[in-house]
């Protein structure tokens, strides 16, 4: 017959594998986004990809690019980020990236779409 120590012992081994398997996948969910986050620009699109996730903004749906420090959960690897407002289906939305060299990456930006801000 079990008693209730050892139901107890079974009770935290089986927490401290749900704990542990919960801790593994966000600690591979974080070193995959260091490992692949990039900023593309491809044709008339900005590709942004942060580990598993991915978003696709069109460059003439960006409306304001600007500089920020918001420490916003966001595809950025560092606080020295750019906040690209931009509208989809009338809605707008904004999104938090760093590139390497901002200044570079918003006369890209800029030069493919006169109309940002």
């Amino acid at each position: 017959m079990l008693t209730l120590d050892v139901v107890l012992l079974v009770a935290v081994v089986r927490g401290r594998s749900i704990l542990m398997s919960i801790f593994l996948i966000l600690f591979i969910a974080f070193f995959t986004s260091l490992l692949a986050t990039n900023y593309t620009i491809r044709g008339d699109v900005l590709l942004i990809r942060s580990g598993p996730f991915h978003w696709t903004v069109r460059i003439a749906d960006i409306v304001s690019v600007r500089e920020t420090h918001e420490p916003s959960s966001s595809p950025a690897l560092s606080l020295d980020r750019l906040a690209i407002a931009y509208t989809v289906k009338g809605e707008r939305r904004e999104i938090l990236i760093s590139p390497a060299d901002k200044r570079r990456f918003i006369d890209v930006l800029r030069a493919a779409n006169p109309r940002i801000a």
